[in-house]
């Protein structure tokens, strides 16, 4: 879904719609001077709801089953005490599970850089990018997108399709 990691965090049960596979992002949570802060997403454009890939809908709904209790109050991805995972914490967690299924080193903010460039992949358009990873300017959701050499081409046998098509437009004379 591209979310960031505070609006990932902050998620509660009430957010999710498990038929339909979306999430509503009202709120943010950040680690400030001992505290935990909840409050608005980075932007206002960041309040949205984002549809997710079936695939990662199936994923999420087992996770819900399985590790989050049914108060619509639960935090989605939480710790065991059921409080809010810190970035320093999940980022352990996560580099040993990279390692364990063999992937190079990646850290959890590429995985919005990378939802990005999928997203961005399937053909939407930039407004469209903006809207679903909740960037309040293009300048924003052009720096998520990384260029795919495949893409290159797809967009030229897509190009050679329009081209043909184009052709076969009979002439008015």
């Amino acid at each position: 879904g591209g979310l960031r990691f505070g609006e990932a965090t902050a998620l509660r049960r009430s957010d999710v719609v498990v038929d339909g596979g979306k999430l509503h992002v009202h709120r943010s949570v950040r680690y400030v001077s001992g505290r935990w802060l909840v409050g608005d997403p980075k932007t206002e454009a960041g309040r949205r709801t984002v549809s997710l890939p079936a695939s990662v809908a199936s994923a999420l709904a087992t996770h819900l089953e399985r590790f989050v209790s049914d108060s619509p109050d639960a935090l989605v991805f939480g710790t065991c005490a059921g409080t809010f995972l810190h970035s320093a914490n999940f980022g352990q967690t996560f580099r040993r599970a990279v390692e364990a299924v063999g992937l190079p080193p990646v850290r959890p903010h590429e995985l919005r850089h990378t939802g990005a460039t999928l997203a961005a992949a399937t053909g939407a358009t930039t407004k469209e990018l903006m809207r679903r990873l909740g960037h309040s300017s293009s300048a924003a959701a052009l720096m998520y997108q990384h260029a795919a050499d495949e893409r290159d081409s797809e967009i030229a046998r897509a190009l050679d399709a329009m081209i043909g098509a184009a052709s076969m437009v009979p002439s008015s004379e």
